[in-house]
Formats: C-alpha cells, structure tokens, sequence
C-alpha cells in the first residue's frame, strides 16, 4: 500500500518505500507523484519541485499539471502555482476542485474578479458547495466592502460553525483575520493515484 500517511517520520519511510519501487518502474508517474507528495510532506520541497518538474516536462499531464502547482504554492510561487493549475484546467475544464484552488490563489493575488470567477462557475453547478458559496461572499466583500456580501456570510457562518464560512467570517473581523486554505486538489489526485494502482496495478501506468 503507497497510502500517504501524515507526519515527517512517516513521509521519510514512503519515500524510501516508494523509491525501491520507482528503481524497477522508473517510467510509472504515478510513482513519481506518491513520491512528491510524500516528500512535500516531510518538507523536502525543493526536491519534491525537482521531480515533478522533470516528469512535466518529459509527460505534461493534467496530474502533473496539478502536483506541480501544488508544489509551486508549497513555496510560496503562487503566480507560477496559478499557470500550473490553469494548464491542468485546460486538460481537464469541468474540475471543480481545480476551480476552487484557482478562485483561492486569486484571492492570495488580490485578483478578486478572478476568484469571483471561479467561484461563481462552481456555484452554477453546484449551488450548494460548502467552499465556493462563502468565498464568493467573501471575495465579494473584501473588493467592495458590500454589506449584503458580508451579511451573507454571516448568515452561513451562523449555520457553518466550523468550516470555510466561520474561518472567513473571521477574517474579515478587524485584528483577527486569516485567509484559510483549502485541503488542495493535489491530494485528491493523491487519492486516484493510490485507487487506480490498487483497482488495476502498476502496468496500467506504462500505457
């Protein structure tokens, strides 16, 4: 099992594991993506960058695509994070999740429209998504100081107790605010990695 289990000590030991692996499947991405995220979380991000770097340059993928910006915006590139995940949004258009880390990255730009934008294209498929409907609301506010916006969220974040809609209704409280980020696309590819290994094995990723 190349499960990816949180913690450096653990991340040390996938790498390791996953390395032997990769000696005898050195063409596998799926290898080359466990392998980055397991080093992203033992901090080793530089090298994690290394890796995925070389895999989208030899095979630009929609995966690579993702697993790239999600190194880039581990180190703080989030112009060159926002390119990544565009280029996976080109392969794959209809991703919700690359929608909502794109509408997140714009607000850490300050590029409000642009988040408005994604936000507004998940909310038109999705009306009740528990991420875009606050961050609309909140991408909103902080462009034009709307009340309706602020109220708003409120009023979700007076239902959603723990979730994306109190962590920005805090936010945009005066003194206290922090913009939290959302559990990335980059682990739910993580997540089809892993069940497309285990439903049909190692040779499937040499097509």
């Amino acid at each position: 099992d190349l499960g990816i289990t949180h913690g450096k000590n653990a991340a040390d030991h996938i790498s390791a594991a996953v390395r032997r692996v990769q000696a005898h499947h050195k063409e596998l991405p799926a290898l080359v993506f466990t392998l980055s995220k397991s080093l992203r979380l033992g901090r080793q991000v530089d090298e994690a960058l290394a890796i995925v770097e070389a895999e989208h340059a030899a095979r630009p993928t929609y995966l690579s695509a993702v697993f790239l910006a999600g190194v880039l915006r581990d180190r703080g590139e989030v112009d060159k994070a926002q390119k990544a995940f565009e280029e996976a949004l080109a392969k794959q258009p209809d991703d919700v999740s690359v929608r909502l880390d794109l509408g997140d990255l714009s607000l850490d730009l300050g590029r409000h429209d642009d988040a408005i934008k994604q936000y507004e294209w998940v909310l038109a498929r999705e009306p009740q998504n528990d991420w875009a409907q606050p961050s609309v609301h909140y991408a909103r506010y902080v462009k034009t100081g709307d009340k309706p916006s602020r109220d708003a969220l409120e009023a979700l974040a007076a239902v959603d107790k723990k979730g994306r809609a109190q962590s920005l209704a805090f936010a945009i409280t005066p003194f206290l605010g922090f913009l939290p980020r959302r559990p990335e696309s980059v682990l739910q590819a993580v997540d089809a990695v892993r069940e497309q290994i285990r439903q049909k094995g190692m040779d499937e990723f040499k097509k």
